[in-house]
């Protein structure tokens, strides 16, 4: 099990290599790391996977936000 404090790092660095990450705009990447900044600083509870589920839902939301859609997106 990993620590619990890696669940953010490990959860970035699998957004930032994601298709969708680079779709984002220099401005809503920086918005978007507010928002993980937030969810660490305020929100983040449980173990690693906890804290990756909780970090999925954060981006999730973002993304909706954005309007996304599985296809076609941007």
């Amino acid at each position: 099990m990993k620590p619990k404090e890696q669940a953010i790092e490990d959860f970035k660095k699998m957004i930032y290599a994601s298709w969708t990450f680079a779709k984002l705009t220099e401005k809503e990447k920086e918005n978007l790391n507010k928002s993980f900044d937030f969810a660490e600083k305020n929100s983040l509870i449980g173990n690693w996977g906890q804290r990756l589920n909780q970090l999925q839902a954060v981006y999730n939301g973002f993304l909706l936000a954005l309007d996304y859609k599985p296809m076609g997106w941007r």
